[in-house]
């Protein structure tokens, strides 16, 4: 072989070797963004979302067991708790804006003469969003609401923000629309289509979102008079506790003290039936008179020897 070939040879493998690192840098490179990838991919695989209807409704607690009749006649069961996402969405009455402490919001309150009017509400049963009342950005005449409404007449409704009320006119000659969105599995109805999503694991699947959407609207009378029930019950329900017995009273038979006829002890030695006097000098008949004088002693009679007039 000719010298001229090593050389070019001797040239040759530096720059393969750079090339062949190179390469395998890129490859290395993409290997991290690739298996990101792959796992995105099986997590959209394993993501499910079923639609159907709700069969059944078993309150437990605070949570609820939702029974979901699919279009095919498949029945599976929702556990719903508190750390899923849970929301039953519906129309209700006007009468949900003549309600103290009920939490109303608002994207289209607008502004005209001063005042302020709006006639698209939606009212938060459950977790509420948090209360403001703010500028839109784009459009300076309309604001964005939301807080508990403290005041409220035909006409109007007020809600407090910071402390401070705010008041918004219904807008003349038009139609109220409320809106209802609840956190509460008691307001989703047997009967109301609902979209769960989730992951089937160990042949089970297991709901992480449920949407509700309610067949027929919402009447306030009836949901606020299910909650004042719910909270007669819970008050004599902590009634029935059994009181203990003050100082004074009247209690059980088996409560009272044994009646004996031995008289209480007292400190006091003077007072009949006291311990002080155990071997009874004080009874009735043998109790001395402190007024009483003692009667004076008889003399002793002297000896003889003792009488100095004896020998005269």
């Amino acid at each position: 072989m000719s010298r001229s070939s090593l050389r070019g040879q001797t040239q040759y493998c530096p720059v393969a070797r750079w090339v062949l690192a190179a390469a395998l840098g890129v490859g290395c490179a993409f290997l991290p963004a690739r298996a990101s990838a792959q796992a995105k991919k099986k997590a959209a695989a394993d993501h499910e979302k079923k639609t159907g209807t709700i069969a059944e409704v078993e309150k437990k607690g605070k949570n609820a067991i939702l029974t979901v009749a699919e279009a095919d006649g498949e029945k599976f069961e929702v556990q719903v708790n508190s750390k899923m996402k849970f929301m039953v969405r519906g129309k209700g009455d006007s009468g949900f804006l003549k309600h103290p402490k009920a939490v109303v919001s608002s994207n289209s309150v607008f502004t005209a003469n001063r005042q302020f009017f709006g006639k698209n509400f939606t009212v938060h049963l459950g977790n509420a969003p948090a209360a403001i009342f703010e500028q839109d950005e784009d459009k300076a005449d309309v604001y964005h609401i939301a807080g508990p409404i403290v005041d409220c007449d035909e006409t109007s409704l007020a809600i407090n923000v910071g402390g401070e009320p705010y008041k918004v006119n219904f807008e003349t000659g038009a139609d109220l629309s409320v809106a209802i969105e609840s956190t509460d599995p008691d307001h989703a109805s047997v009967g109301s289509p609902i979209e769960v999503e989730g992951t089937t694991r160990g042949g089970k699947f297991h709901a992480t979102s449920v949407v509700v959407n309610l067949e027929r609207p919402l009447v306030a009378d009836e949901v606020f008079a299910a909650d004042k029930k719910g909270a007669k019950k819970a008050a004599a329900a902590s009634k029935t506790a059994k009181k203990p017995v003050k100082t004074g009273e009247k209690g059980d038979k088996d409560d009272m003290p044994e009646k004996t006829d031995d008289a209480p002890a007292t400190a006091d030695p003077l007072k009949p039936g006291s311990n002080s006097d155990p071997f009874g000098v004080l009874k009735d008949g043998n109790k001395k008179d402190p007024k009483k004088k003692p009667a004076p002693a008889k003399p002793k009679p002297k000896k003889p020897s003792e009488d100095p007039d004896a020998g005269i």
